[in-house]
């Protein structure tokens, strides 16, 4: 253990922890000087070592009572040890009053100095106790002196090295304490230089911190007037919400709103514009609820949408916010007279991009940032209501509209299905004509056949006519020769020529047959046409009523998309249901193309075969007169 630091702890005062490192190193030094002044009496006055051994048993208590906390009693008996041990020697080595021994003298002064330099003013009765003693112990030497008569050869301490080391040790002494001292209060003056700059900076810092408190306390005005604005716009919105919920009447329900609005904000007038739209080129804005208006501002009820600040408002989707308010622009009035006021608020009902309305609003007071912020906020959800009872209307509006044609619709059904019931007996009948026509036509084909094996036989008949008349000439040949058998022959010629014209008349007959049968054939093909027209007819109405009940249907589709989505869903579904109906139309139309195709080729193939019999028969009539 460093006996320099000897009951020094960091829970002691920097003062006391001083004092105590001064007695520590002083003692050290008493106990060298009492070594070395004990081996000077060892050898010089023996009979005094007792004193020094008494000395070393104190220096060895002040030790004990430093390391067991008990400094301030240890402190007590440094400062008086030396000035009574000092003390009894001088005493003990003079010979009488008159005998002086300087340094040593000097040394006991020295030593009186080191109650102060053990002890602080705050610990005052151990440093008063304590120079007191000094004080008693130096001001009682001459009787001490009386009483004790010790026969001691001094002169060991009257020598000039004796005083010389006296001296010096005095003037240590004496130099040591005033050095603590001095340098005690030098350490002081800096503590106190460093007190006093830690008391600026604390002042200082004291003053930053009031003024960062002072900010907190405006940032927290600050953030309680924000909430106070917040919790006054949410109330109002909340309200103005309950409202629009309790009241259905459109008409009261902006009656109430308006005078609510003007009431809450602390407004002085206010005034509800609706857009109103007639068609795509016919807008105009019209007045709906006043609150404190005049009646000749009230009587004025509609504006053009292009006509001053309200038109202004509605083509360029912003408030508009006038605080120098023209004299003429409008008046507030009471009882007592009427004023300008300060400013006038106009602001769009705006929903989706669409404007819905116009909340105007007048005032004696200018309008705050967070009050127009909350009309802002409040302009929306009334111009979601707007739309929504808009919206409301239209869905009502098409929802009879789409009753009514539902049931022309049924109506339309109930016709189509009866005219799709005589298209059915229609078509059983034509098929019911196609099919005796197709019966005919292989009739027709039989006989035609038939006249082509009839045309053949004749082709042969006319072949051995030619051969029979080859023949003839070798008979005229003969003739000359032998006229009998010429005879014979034109007998049997002419029996051939009748059978011939029997053969001719049995042919003209079948070919006024085959008139008849062109004749029959002309009339079912133009029965046919006209049928064949009939059903295209039908097929043209029937294809415009299945057109207009897909348009129905088409119709209905919509109504319902109108009644689940909103209004830009059924926009977009119109669009596909008129892409389905074009599609269903052109399939309808193909249809009915392909059928008027199958038609106009089967007559023309009738045609064709008329032609062909036609030419058959003219072939039939040249034929025989050759």
């Amino acid at each position: 253990m460093n006996i320099l630091f000897l009951g020094i702890s960091d829970d002691l005062d920097f003062n006391l922890k001083n004092k105590i490192l001064q007695s520590n190193r002083t003692s050290i030094l008493i106990f060298f000087l009492l070594i070395a002044y004990s081996i000077v009496f060892y050898f010089n006055a023996p009979v005094l070592l007792p004193i020094f051994y008494f000395s070393f048993i104190l220096l060895l208590v002040y030790y004990i009572l430093i390391f067991v906390k008990f400094n301030r009693l240890g402190r007590f008996i440094l400062a008086v040890l030396p000035t009574i041990i000092s003390g009894t020697i001088y005493v003990s080595l003079s010979q009488g009053n008159n005998d002086i021994l300087l340094g040593v003298a000097l040394i006991i002064f020295s030593f009186t100095l080191f109650p102060f330099l053990f002890f602080d003013l705050k610990e005052i009765i151990p440093l008063c106790l304590s120079i007191a003693i000094c004080s008693i112990g130096i001001a009682t030497h001459n009787i001490s002196n009386n009483l004790i008569d010790i026969k001691i050869d001094n002169s060991f301490m009257k020598t000039p090295l004796m005083d010389t080391i006296n001296t010096i040790i005095a003037i240590v002494f004496l130099v040591i304490p005033l050095f603590y001292l001095l340098k005690e209060k030098l350490e002081a003056e800096n503590k106190n230089l460093t007190l006093m700059d830690e008391m600026d900076k604390r002042k200082e810092e004291s003053d930053l911190s009031q003024k960062e408190l002072e900010k907190t306390l405006s940032e927290v005005q600050h953030a309680r007037l924000e909430d106070d604005r917040r919790n006054w716009a949410a109330t109002g919105i909340a309200k103005f919400t309950m409202l629009m919920r309790e009241e259905e009447n459109l008409e009261k329900l902006f009656n109430i709103l308006i005078s609510n609005i003007v009431k809450y904000v602390e407004a002085n007038q206010g005034a509800f514009y609706l857009i109103e739209v007639e068609n795509d080129e016919n807008k105009f804005i019209k007045l709906e609820a006043a609150y404190a208006y005049n009646k000749k501002k009230y009587l004025h009820q509609q504006f053009n949408i292009k006509e001053g600040l309200l038109g202004q408002c509605y083509l360029e989707k912003k408030n508009i916010f006038l605080t120098n308010v023209p004299q003429n622009y409008i008046r507030i009035t009471s009882g007592l007279g009427e004023a300008t006021p300060k400013c006038i608020l106009l602001i769009p009902l705006i929903f989706n991009n669409h404007v819905e309305g116009i909340l105007e609003l007048a005032s004696f007071n200018v309008f705050k940032s967070f009050e127009i912020d909350f009309l802002n906020r409040l302009s929306e959800n009334i111009a979601a209501l707007l739309r929504n009872v808009r919206i409301n209307e239209k869905t009502r509006s098409l929802l009879e509209e789409s009753q009514q044609q539902s049931e022309e619709m049924r109506a339309q059904e109930e016709e189509m299905r009866q005219n799709m019931e005589e298209l059915q007996a229609t078509q059983e009948h034509q098929q019911r004509l196609e099919k005796e026509l197709k019966e005919k036509l292989e009739v027709t084909q039989q006989q035609t056949e038939e006249l082509l094996a009839q045309e053949e036989e004749m082709r042969q008949n006319m072949e051995e006519l030619q051969a029979t008349q080859e023949h003839q000439y070798k008979l005229e040949e003969e003739l000359r020769e032998k006229l009998e058998i010429s005879q014979q022959q034109a007998e049997e010629m002419s029996a051939q020529e009748e059978e011939m014209r029997q053969t001719i008349e049995e042919l003209q007959a079948t070919q006024e047959h085959q008139y008849k049968l062109e004749e029959e054939l002309r009339e079912k093909l133009e029965i046919s046409q006209q049928q064949a027209e009939e059903m295209n007819a039908q097929e043209e109405e029937m294809r415009q009523t299945i057109e207009e009940m897909q348009a129905t249907q088409d119709q209905q589709s919509k109504l319902e998309l109108d009644l689940r989505d909103k209004l830009e869903e059924l926009e977009e579904s119109q669009k596909e249901v008129e892409n389905i109906r074009r599609m269903e139309t052109a399939k309808v139309n193909n249809q009915v193309d392909k059928i008027n195709k199958l038609n106009q080729q089967e007559i023309e193939k009738l045609k064709i075969r008329e032609k062909e019999l036609l030419e058959h028969v003219k072939k039939l009539e040249k034929e025989p007169k050759k």
